[in-house]
């Protein structure tokens, strides 16, 4: 007669117990973290091919070619730049100075018209992360610098001149953006910033052109204006480089101890959500805060809504000036229409002797279509006729119509020429406002 077990004693089975909570939280454990450390999936579209050869580096080549004279011979590059309209301004920023630096910067001038003529795009950013950034500064200043030669035919008496060497900035802008993320696009827009900087001595420049030249520069700011990268396609860019950045630094040993680097802005709850959310759950959280955004690009201005990350990792990759660009894209689409509208307009002047009553007569003649107003969530920009002149205004970021009463810097140094700060009250003006 075989004897029975004897029942487990408390102890005993306190012990199974601890011993079978420690199993499955080892178990737990393992699961957990092999969950999260799983290499997530990322389908990535097939990159744009690049232009060979690509204007991109040939503009980058004129920026290194250049000469640079001491001191500066345009105020705009002069970090000590002189009071305006003083005697020693004159001398500094001569024509004759400016004769000379162009004289000297042959090969300069000639990348930069192999360039112009070359088809142009954007670096690949998803395979060069960082290696081209350091270039944009000096891209920003071969804007500076060819918007330095339209001065000089400013002051030659060469409007047309001067208005295509603006125009030609432009192209540059659009070019080294195209097929870029969003830093590229901030980049385009400052180089078409400070391009257009020229030409807004309100319709000084502009009322030298005769009707041939003004409608030549329209049509062809026109077409400028239509290969604009589109915000949609500049998000969609920016989504696969996040992407492709993290997919380098989850391959790094410790990589998620790198939100506890007292250098970077990361939050508490990032620092927990760096030890604990799975790498695929970081994909999705980029990839909706990306939808998004996109979604929100395609809203009117006003309707725009600031743009929310989730709090953890993926906001360390993705997106970091969102709300910036839609601002400066704005702000520079405004800019451009405006611009359109005037070189319209002076063709129409010439050719009927009086402005037109409303810009609805620009279009189909002078202008393909009339341009909306961005700010204004694309209705009209508002157009007056005054004292045998014009009046054009957008209703600028505040979405409210001023009646023309323009935007006024605050705490702006008046001898700076390349940013202007506005006060938000007031409206975006052509001729006052860039």
């Amino acid at each position: 007669m075989s004897k029975s077990k004897s029942p487990l004693s408390r102890s005993e089975k306190s012990l199974y117990a601890v011993s079978a909570a420690a199993v499955s939280l080892f178990i737990g454990f393992a699961l957990f973290n092999s969950s999260r450390n799983s290499d997530p999936q990322i389908n990535f579209p097939t990159p744009v091919t690049r232009p060979k050869p690509n204007g991109y580096n040939f503009y980058v080549a004129a920026a290194k070619a250049t000469v640079r004279f001491t001191p500066e011979h345009d105020p705009m590059s002069d970090t000590n730049m002189l009071t305006i309209g003083s005697p020693a301004y004159k001398q500094r920023y001569s024509l004759a100075r400016r004769k000379a630096w162009m004289k000297v910067n042959g090969k300069m001038l000639a990348l930069f018209q192999k360039a112009k003529q070359t088809p142009t795009m954007s670096y690949d950013m998803r395979e060069d992360f960082s290696g081209n950034k350091g270039k944009f500064g000096i891209l920003r200043q071969l804007a500076r610098d060819n918007t330095s030669i339209a001065r000089m035919y400013q002051m030659e008496h060469r409007p047309f001149a001067a208005a295509q060497t603006v125009l030609d900035g432009m192209q540059m802008g659009n070019g080294i953006s195209k097929n870029g993320t969003v830093l590229n696009r901030l980049v385009g827009i400052a180089i078409i910033a400070i391009s257009r900087s020229a030409l807004e001595d309100f319709n000084v420049t502009i009322n030298q052109l005769n009707a041939s030249e003004a409608k030549t520069l329209a049509t062809r700011l026109e077409t400028i204006i239509a290969n604009q990268p589109k915000f949609k396609d500049v998000l969609e860019e920016e989504r696969w480089v996040s992407l492709r950045n993290f997919q380098r630094i989850m391959k790094q040993a410790g990589w998620r101890s790198f939100s506890s680097d007292p250098t970077m802005d990361v939050t508490w709850s990032q620092r927990l959500a760096a030890q604990i959310i799975s790498k695929q759950q970081i994909v999705n959280n980029i990839n909706r805060s990306f939808d998004e955004a996109i979604t929100q690009c395609k809203l009117p201005y006003s309707q725009c809504k600031t743009f929310n990350l989730p709090d953890d990792l993926s906001k360390l990759f993705s997106l970091q000036p969102i709300n910036g660009i839609r601002m400066n894209e704005a702000r520079s689409n405004v800019g451009l229409d405006l611009l359109l509208l005037r070189l319209a307009l002076r063709a129409y002047k010439v050719e009927n002797g009086i402005y037109p009553a409303s810009l609805s007569a620009l279009a189909p003649k002078y202008l393909k279509t009339i341009p909306t107003d961005d700010y204004g969530d694309y209705n009209p920009y508002f157009y007056r006729l005054k004292n045998g002149n014009f009046e054009l205004w957008s209703v600028g970021a505040d979405g409210k119509n001023d009646n023309g009463k323009p935007l006024t810097r605050q705490n702006a140094n008046p001898n700076f020429q390349v940013s202007d700060v506005f006060q938000e009250d007031g409206d975006f003006v052509a001729g006052k406002n860039r």
